[in-house]
């Protein structure tokens, strides 16, 4: 018994199977993730050491290129970039996608372990941290109100966000912008010098008065009776006015006045014993204040200044349930804050989602219902094309079941495949149906052995079909790098879109179709669409044997066509990602390097003013300099000199982003800056940021000498801005940033019994301060800072003034034992490769990215270049060329397996090469396609390209496989072809129209994402008309040659 047999007689069971799939799916559906792009885990590890106040060139030496040399064996590394910073080493790792990370990160942590004792014994252990370049937050907060920024981010980490981080799928909720309180204590220098006091003394974090004075210490446990009673003894300051009484012991050999002070009876006993105590506290010598830290950065929102929050979702939640739960838990929140306080958010990833995903979804509801009217045309009774049309919605049903098994998400890219399989789904049902109306209407049998008669029938054919589209996409699977995680959640839609689909066509259809009615009464409508049919029959036969007749002509012409397609291919724009105007770029100011950032605020304001009047604009978030925490965690970080704005436009507007960026910059060019500047980017590439800085042009300059580097890289900046279409160029050239050296004479230092360490955290406490412990209140810890009067250590001359206490009691000025020397050092030192780097970064506008690089490497190849030293596209460019050579990989796989399929189904060697034939020739229609609508070649059309391989030979295969069965039953050759094309052509025109209408939606790009998805359908849209025009006139006349000189042969050896 046949399948169809089986469901023929078994209908209870078959929709009770089918019930059963359907409501799996629905609570499937409600369980898979929902996200904009598929989870990708970057393989990269990030080495973090931290080296206080060692500067970048030293961080470099003395770490950077200890860890690089160490970790460069590590199995499967592709490559290592580090950056260092003052005080910080940040070395990443980035390895092959198929690595475990987590064993990547052990060995990394091995190799450093070797090395330690290389390290500088004063810096931190090193941190082996994943970060991922791919990772964005889901929802940015904006808090603000009518109080101090201190008392908003106070209530914000009090309140706010360990409620957020609670939420379920909520991974971290990072804080940004205000300042920490501070308890500052500034020490008068005149006041130290007349007591004698050290600053080591104060506060040491080790062995300071206020360290030993702030501690709480357990002393044991006493028993009284019955009782054991634990001891404490309590030190900890309880309030900020207690710091002042700490107490600093001074010891007076005699008294300094020499006045006959009033003195208690003790004193008085101790001057007679010639040593007189004196005690100091530390508010005599000292100004404590509860302030704030110093401003570090500014971060502002639509021009008020904010604290903000940053969302991170869990890797494997649902971003649009999670925002939707953070919202809910605002909500809840809001009775509870003070008047005044506004949490508003400025950054809502769900709604892109959402509109992307319900794009796609309605693209597809557009599609089933196009494509029911295309079957209704074409069968001219409801029941039939309602069979194939129930198909499609109970096809997703399946599909979805299989997402959620192998976990899959509902996102943009797999949605974009159950909407390309539209048609995939119905097209065997199509076949099925077709011929089991043939065997009924024609033939005259009754429903049941039409039924089966009529899917057994072609049940081979569209198995051989189903398994071809699959074999195309099935070596996606196997895809590595951005474009391997990205391609296979299509590949998996559509594997299991067509599974479903054969499935469906040998169980559902025929069930259904036996449920029809043995008889129709044939109506006008029907007799209309009957002789259109007839009509469109013989017009195809007319001209199919005026083809047939005319074979080499038209075989010419039709190789002519395909050479000139692949000139037009060559002249299309090349990209790795299409551009998506998302309505934000990036306006970044960098000023001279050093320049205080209450200046750079200053000309933030400026620009901010100018931005206000952008008719588009919708908001706009800026942020001048860097908390120093975030380095630590290996953050891209800002300078006192630089900021970056955030300008978001309106979704209805009349200009694109790039035309309101050209206008801006416009108007920022007449600002005076002074010698710094204003560059402008725009994220267009959903990868942009992972894939070279967000910009479409990334250059690389490698070598061993900065000077050198910044000479080469000059050269390169300057021909890239005479490129047109080029804009924002500009570079990762550390800049010079100010700086004093304090070079210490150790024979002098020697001589007061001084050592480097005693000078240098001398030096320390008094300029920048050190925090020797921290005051706590309500559950909440502070540091205290102690440093000298800043006035005391504004001015080199000052600081060569400072008094260095030595272990003898003398106290020596800093210029005895130590010079100053002031100049310029570079503020970081990148590396790639285990080399330096520069990086040169530019945006395009109105050209292709392919002429672009043409020119590009037209300039690189005529500048000279020192010996080891390198300059190359990196970036995007790289990218794209690695992407596209494996998709080209993928497609001759695809292609080979699509051979041994049908190699097997025919039990021939050479019908599967004819029936491949249309293939290649499909490029025809879609660099047409492409050229028309201006789109490039990119990921997703050369998928389209893919797509069509499984499309085309479908056709093919319905039509041999008829051919091959009239031939049996000893039909001649042009008769065999000629009647099997004239019947087969309905079924291929249906399936064709019903995949060429279902992806005229998508192919329009309609909605949020349209970017991303119309690439694909055009390319399936143009090649696959081209390819069955191809498929009904030239594979036939191919068909008879081939099989003829193949006739011919046999009876030779015959």
């Amino acid at each position: 018994m046949s399948i169809a047999e089986f469901s023929v007689r078994k209908p209870v069971t078959i929709m009770m199977i089918f019930c059963a799939m359907i409501f799996l799916g629905v609570v499937c559906v409600s369980k898979l993730p929902q996200e904009l792009l598929p989870e990708i885990s970057y393989p990269q590890l990030t080495v973090v050491t931290t080296y206080a106040n060692a500067a970048p060139e030293e961080v470099e030496t003395l770490i950077t290129k200890v860890i690089e040399e160490s970790i460069a064996t590590v199995r499967n590394l592709t490559r290592i970039h580090s950056s260092s910073k003052e005080g910080i080493s940040l070395v990443t790792a980035e390895f092959t996608w198929d690595t475990n990370m987590d064993f990547a990160a052990l060995a990394m942590r091995e190799k450093i372990d070797l090395v330690k004792e290389r390290l500088p014994r004063d810096s931190d252990e090193p941190i082996v941290k994943k970060i991922n370049p791919f990772a964005k937050p889901m929802l940015v907060l904006s808090i603000t109100g009518n109080y101090p920024l201190q008392e908003l981010l106070r209530f914000t980490k009090k309140f706010i966000k360990d409620k957020l981080e609670k939420t379920e799928g909520v991974a971290s909720a990072g804080i940004s912008g205000g300042r920490e309180r501070e308890i500052l204590i500034e020490i008068d220098k005149s006041a130290l010098r007349s007591t004698n006091i050290d600053l080591l003394q104060i506060a040491h974090p080790s062995t300071g008065a206020l360290k030993k004075s702030n501690l709480n210490y357990p002393a044991g446990s006493t028993k009284e009776k019955f009782y054991e009673y634990l001891l404490r003894t309590i030190g900890e300051f309880q309030k900020v006015e207690e710091i002042g009484d700490t107490p600093i012991s001074v010891d007076d050999q005699e008294n300094a006045s020499g006045e006959d002070e009033v003195m208690s009876t003790q004193e008085r006993q101790e001057q007679e014993k010639g040593k007189y105590r004196r005690l100091v506290l530390l508010k005599d010598v000292a100004k404590i204040t509860d302030t704030l830290r110093e401003v570090e950065s500014y971060s502002r929102y639509n021009g008020q200044e904010n604290i903000s929050i940053t969302i991170q979702k869990q890797p494997a939640a649902n971003s649009i349930l999670t925002v939707k739960k953070v919202k809910n838990q605002l909500e809840l929140l809001k009775p509870s804050l003070p008047k005044g306080l506004n949490i508003e958010v400025i950054y809502d990833e769900s709604i892109f989602i959402k509109e992307s995903i319900n794009g796609i979804k309605d693209d597809g509801v557009q599609g089933v219902f196009l494509a029911f009217l295309i079957l209704f045309l074409f069968l001219k009774k409801l029941w039939p094309a309602a069979i194939v049309s129930l198909t499609i919605p109970t096809g997703f049903m399946f599909v979805l079941i299989c997402m959620f098994a192998f976990d899959v998400s509902l996102n943009i890219v797999s949605l974009m495949g159950l909407a390309l399989s539209i048609g995939g789904i119905a097209d065997a049902p199509i076949v099925v149906l077709e011929n089991i109306s043939r065997h009924r209407g024609e033939l005259g049998e009754d429903p049941f052995v039409s039924s089966v008669k009529g899917t057994n029938e072609v049940a081979a054919a569209v198995t051989g079909g189903s398994l071809t589209a699959m074999a195309v996409f099935f070596p996606m699977i196997f895809l590595s790098g951005v474009e391997g995680q990205l391609l296979k959640q299509l590949a998996f839609s559509v594997i299991f879109c067509n599974l479903a689909s054969n499935i469906l066509c040998l169980t559902l259809v025929p069930k259904l179709a036996a449920q029809g009615r043995k008889t129709q009464i044939q109506t006008k409508f029907g007799l209309g669409v009957d002789r259109t049919m007839e009509k469109i029959r013989s017009g195809y036969g007319r001209m199919l044997e005026t083809f047939l007749g005319r074979k080499k002509f038209f075989l010419g012409i039709t190789l002519m066509l395909f050479v000139a397609s692949i000139w037009l291919m060559g002249r299309l724009d090349q990209e790795l990602l299409p551009k998506v105007d998302k309505g934000q770029f990036i306006i970044e100011l960098k000023l001279k390097t050093g320049t205080r950032i209450e200046i750079t605020n200053k000309t933030m304001e400026n620009i901010e003013t100018i931005i206000k009047k952008i008719p588009e604009l919708e908001n706009y978030s800026v942020t001048i300099g860097s908390d120093r925490a975030k380095a630590a965690e290996g953050a891209e970080t800002l300078g006192s000199h630089q900021a970056l704005a955030i300008v978001s436009l309106k979704q209805e507007r009349k200009r694109g982003t790039n035309d309101v960026i050209q206008s801006l910059k416009k108007e920022l060019d007449s600002l005076n800056l002074e010698g710094g500047e204003i560059t402008f980017s725009s994220e267009e590439s959903l990868f942009g940021s992972a894939l070279g800085g967000g910009s479409a042009i990334t250059l690389e300059v490698l070598g061993e000498d900065l000077g050198k580097i910044e000479e080469i890289a000059q050269q390169a900046e300057s021909k890239l801005k005479k490129i047109i279409g080029v804009y924002g160029v500009r570079d990762s050239i550390p800049e010079k940033a100010p700086e004093t050296k304090i070079h210490i004479n150790k024979d002098r230092a020697g001589l007061y019994d001084l050592s480097s360490d005693d000078i240098a955290l001398t030096c320390q406490m008094a300029i920048k301060g050190v925090i020797p412990t921290n005051f706590k209140e309500e559950g909440a810890e502070f540091p205290i800072r102690a440093r000298l009067n800043s006035q005391d250590t504004d001015t080199t001359s000052k600081i060569n003034d400072l008094w260095i206490h030595s272990s003898q009691g003398n106290q020596v000025p800093l210029k005895e034992v130590a010079s100053l020397e002031s100049g310029r050092a570079p503020s970081e030192v990148k590396r790639l490769e285990q080399r330096r780097v520069v990086y040169i970064y530019a945006d395009l506008y109105g050209r292709k990215l392919s002429e672009v690089e043409t020119e590009i490497h037209a300039f690189l190849q005529k500048i000279q270049l020192p010996e080891d030293y390198t300059i190359r596209l990196g970036g995007e460019s790289a990218e794209k060329a690695k992407s596209l050579k494996a998709l080209m990989i993928t497609i001759l796989m695809s292609v080979l397996l699509i051979y041994m399929l049908m190699a097997s189904q025919f039990e021939s060697l050479i019908q599967p090469f004819l029936i491949m034939f249309s293939v290649p020739f499909s490029i025809i229609g879609v660099s047409v396609a492409l050229f028309i609508t201006h789109t490039s070649v990119n990921i997703f059309s050369m998928l389209g390209f893919i797509t069509l391989g499984g499309m085309v030979t479908n056709n093919a295969i319905v039509m041999f496989e008829y051919i091959n069965d009239l031939r049996s039953e000893g039909k001649p050759l042009y008769e065999a072809v000629t009647e099997a094309c004239k019947v087969r052509l309905r079924p291929i025109l249906m399936s064709t129209l019903v995949t060429l209408i279902g992806l005229l939606p998508l192919a329009l790009g309609i909605g949020e994402g349209g970017e991303l998805k119309s690439p694909l359908a055009i390319t399936v849209v143009g090649g696959l008309f081209v390819s069955t025009c191809l498929t009904l006139l030239l594979i036939p006349a191919l068909f008879i040659i081939v099989e003829g000189f193949m006739d011919k042969f046999r009876r030779k050896t015959e």
